[in-house]
Formats: C-alpha cells, structure tokens, sequence
C-alpha cells in the first residue's frame, strides 16, 4: 500500500490538481498543489490514469510537477483513488470523464469522488438539458447493473434521488420510462437497501401506477422495505391508500417500525382521518416520546 505522509504534525494534504493533455509528444502534465496550512507532506500516492494505476511521489514542496508518458489520453485522471490518504483533492474534471469514471472504475472512493463533482455541476446549473440526461443516464446503469456490489448502487441511487429531488417537496419527480425500468427491476433485487431506495425515488414520482407495487411491499420482510413502500402509498393518493396504511401498526415489526411506516404514509397521504391512527400512538405519552422525530426521519 502507499506511505503515509512522513511528518508526525497534525492535519492532512489539500491538493489541487491539474492535468493537460500534450497529444504531440504523447505525455500527461500533472501539476499536484499543496494549498493547506502548514508545511508540505511527501509520500508515494497511486495515480488512476483512465483505469491505468501508477504510483507518484508527492515531493515536500508546494508543488509537485509530473510528466507521464502514455499512448493515448486518459479518460479520467484521479489521485489516491482508494482513498489511503486523509486528503482532500481540489480538481474539476470535465463531464465526459466524471461519467466514465462512473460506470467504469473499480475503486469505490473514486467513484463517490466523482458523484460529488457531477452534483456539484448539477447543483450549480452548470449542466444543460443534454448533458443531465447524460449524467441520468450513466447514473442508471451503474445503479441498474446487478453485478456490481450493492453499496455502490445504494451510492448511485441515493445520488439519482437527489440530483432529482424537485425544488418543492411537494411536487413529484418526472421519471422517464427507461429510470422507472430500472428501478423496477432494482425492487425485485435480494437486497433489502436497493430495494427500499429504489421504492423511495418511485414514491417521489407520485404516481399513482405504481400503487399496486407499493402495497405488495407492506408485507417486505425488511421494515426498511415497509417503510418506503408507506410513504410511497401515501404520495400516491391511491384510494386504497388509507386502509392499507391504518391496518399496517398490527403487522409485527421490530421496535413498532410498522406504526412509524404508517405514520409516515399517512402524513403524506394527507387523509384525515389519519389524525385517529396519530392519537392511538400517542395514547401512551412515555412509550412513544420521541415518535413524531422518528417519522420525520423516516419521511426525510
């Protein structure tokens, strides 16, 4: 594995990095920052140069300059793409190579480094029309390959969800017919957190077509399952809704997770006669202190 700085201070590297392409002489630039306070660290770092691992040396210095000769440009450059180091990289790559190294790298930090800059290019209005179905687009097949190991899914799906999270709560998401494919198919996976998010990024559709969906997944046997399928009922205001979601306290369930599903799904389904579930919870004061922040964590 690489060194660790070797200075015994306390903190951790900034590095702001910069990378050109020289296509006439086949060479990579690198230019590596040190910006934090303090002196410089040193060490060897891996350097993941379009899927190609190299190993560099940060010398102790503000700056550290790199020539890397290679056939052809790569299509993403990313440093300590394991995250062995406690550093923080400051470097914006362009979109083409946010999205490959999306869908295609094979080192977990990376990709999650790569999530945050393309929400922060869509956070900053800085993406057009194209380019976000671009970026929905890789998001849906990193999230929709059923190879790939689950918490890098969970990762992309509760990406997708805020990347498309509307400005108001209340409005419901637009899902185009191949995303609301794959969540679908997601909801039918073994395991019981990509299940449950892709239920939530339905239910924020609101669309009332997937009700069915929704309350064949009461009876999930993960109540994190259960959960999202409530309030996925609740936002589609299927008339079936309140029945279903009023039977749902009595289904057996760890710690009175039924009731907290069911309290979530009524609050959004907004019928009032959910107010009579409310006060059955709420009859016995010191058992359920707390409930209504539970929901609400639920819910959030």
């Amino acid at each position: 594995p690489p060194a660790l700085p070797h200075r015994p201070e306390e903190g951790h590297p900034v590095l702001a990095v910069h990378s050109r392409w020289d296509a006439a002489a086949g060479r990579l630039h690198l230019q590596l920052h040190q910006v934090q306070d303090g002196p410089p660290f040193a060490g060897t770092l891996q350097l993941d140069l379009g899927g190609s691992l190299h190993s560099v040396q940060l010398a102790p210095q503000a700056e550290t300059r790199l020539d890397i000769a290679l056939p052809q440009p790569p299509r993403w450059v990313e440093l300590d793409p394991d995250g062995d180091w406690p550093l923080v990289l400051q470097q914006a790559q362009p979109l083409d190579a946010l999205l490959d190294q999306l869908r295609h790298t094979r080192h977990a930090v990376a990709r999650q480094r790569a999530g945050q800059q393309l929400a922060a290019l869509w956070k900053g209005d800085k993406l057009g029309t194209a380019d976000r179905a671009r970026a929905i687009a890789a998001l849906r097949d990193v999230a929709g390959t059923p190879g790939r190991w689950w918490r890098e899914r969970f990762i992309v799906l509760n990406l997708l969800r805020s990347l498309l999270a509307p400005a108001r709560p209340a409005d419901a998401v637009p899902l185009d017919t191949e995303l609301q494919r794959m969540l679908l198919a997601v909801v039918q996976d073994d395991n019981a957190w990509l299940r449950a998010t892709a239920l939530r990024l339905l239910g924020d559709s609101r669309d009332p077509a997937h009700a069915p969906l929704y309350l064949a997944h009461l009876a999930d046997p993960s109540d994190r399952v259960i959960s999202a399928a409530a309030i996925g009922l609740g936002r589609s205001g299927d008339a079936r809704a309140f029945s279903a979601l009023a039977a749902l306290p009595a289904h057996p369930s760890w710690k009175q997770q039924s009731l907290l599903s069911a309290l979530a799904g009524l609050q959004q389904l907004g019928d009032a006669r959910g107010g009579a579930v409310a006060l059955a919870a709420l009859a016995d004061v010191e058992q359920y202190e707390g409930l209504l922040d539970d929901v609400k964590r639920q819910i959030d």
